[in-house]
């Protein structure tokens, strides 16, 4: 997944969900998952998860003190 440099941190956060979207789109048609059900959902939410250590500083200073 590759997410250009941004302009604002909507521009980003938007890049992001639009990559995560077509990433989780393609695993959930690899595995037959029911793209309206909770299974994808969950997915969504994992990878967000998991990738939060990797956009950490990529985030603005007052997102980093949650």
């Amino acid at each position: 997944m590759v997410i250009g440099l941004s302009t604002s941190p909507a521009q980003f956060y938007n890049s992001l969900a639009h990559e995560q979207r077509h990433l989780v789109d393609d695993i959930a048609e690899e595995f037959y998952m029911n793209f309206t059900g909770e299974q994808v959902a969950y997915l969504t939410g994992d990878f967000a998860m998991q990738t939060l250590p990797d956009i950490y500083d990529l985030l603005c200073p007052a997102c980093r003190c949650h």
